[in-house]
């Protein structure tokens, strides 16, 4: 049976009877820590990024920290990249941790694949790779993927007795798409959307009613006057969506200084309340055009 750790005592110049490896202290962290970023302090701890435009556009590892098998593995933000000596194909941003004797140390690395094919990570022997980021250059400009959520290719670091998060499932509070995504889905980008429908674990949460209180509907309304109409989006009514959360979007300018009932998709008209009390002259509706408004 082994122990860590405990003072050695001399038995003789120069040597104990208690010596610990690297090894062993790694044995020992990695039962504690799994392998990944550390992202949870830092969103963007070994964030991959790109700046400048041109021939002078350049790629960088944010600093940061890494932990593989109980190794750890700092990067300072040094690790740069100049596009106008790439070529044009798929890369990967990898932090790499290298256990051979004449090595021993960690590494961050550009691997080149093919113009269609990314290059492998390794994983074998005395060399584990993390992968931060995937990356497609074409004429010098690169299109990064953000990979350190992603388990399969880096994963954030977590307690061992914790439960996992689900994959993809980013620290703390549910992300903002996840959230966008629920109360106002037509305001959405692609790569926000993406970043939702795309992810497993986002949408089981989405679709098991985790956040079904909160889930709201989108619609939108050219009206001015009283009721306000309102197509909604997936066709529903306040008698379907009693204690849901009704957004519109209104595409005119409204100034509405008297009492005022909204009606979405034929349903029944309610009336709406602002701060509690209906509208009047001296509690007004106002607002711009395309205001989303949430009753």
């Amino acid at each position: 049976m082994r122990g860590y750790f405990f003072d050695g005592c001399q038995i003789e110049d120069g040597k104990y009877d208690r010596e610990y490896s690297a090894s062993d202290h790694a044995d020992y962290f990695k039962s504690i820590f799994t392998t990944g970023a550390f992202t949870k302090l830092d969103p963007r701890a070994c964030e991959v990024t790109t700046d400048g435009s041109g021939l002078n556009r350049y790629i960088s590892v944010a600093p940061g920290r890494v932990f593989i098998s109980g190794y750890c593995g700092i990067t300072d933000g040094d690790d740069t990249w100049h596009t106008a000596t790439l070529a044009d194909g798929r890369y990967r941003v990898v932090i790499r941790l290298d256990l051979s004797d004449d090595v021993r140390a960690f590494s961050c690395e550009l691997l080149h694949g093919t113009a269609t094919e990314y290059p492998p990570i390794v994983r074998d022997g005395n060399i584990y790779d993390l992968c931060l980021a995937q990356i497609e250059i074409a004429e010098y400009a690169p299109t990064i993927q953000d990979t350190r959520l992603d388990p399969e290719l880096c994963g954030t670091v977590n307690i061992q007795a914790l439960p996992p998060e689900p994959p993809y499932y980013p620290p703390g509070d549910l992300p903002l798409d996840l959230w966008l995504y629920t109360l106002f889905p037509d305001t959405l980008t692609p790569e926000q959307r993406e970043a939702v429908e795309g992810n497993p674990s986002l949408r089981q949460i989405w679709e098991s009613g985790r956040i079904q209180g909160s889930r709201a509907h989108y619609g939108t309304s050219s009206s001015t006057g009283s009721p306000l109409v309102a197509t909604m989006q997936d066709g529903s009514t306040f008698v379907e969506k009693t204690g849901a959360i009704i957004n519109v979007r209104f595409t005119n300018a409204l100034n509405r200084t008297a009492a005022t009932n909204l009606q979405p998709n034929g349903g029944t008209a309610r009336a709406i309340q602002i701060n509690g009390a209906a509208v009047s002259a001296t509690n007004p509706l106002v607002c711009t055009a395309n205001t989303i408004i949430s009753f």
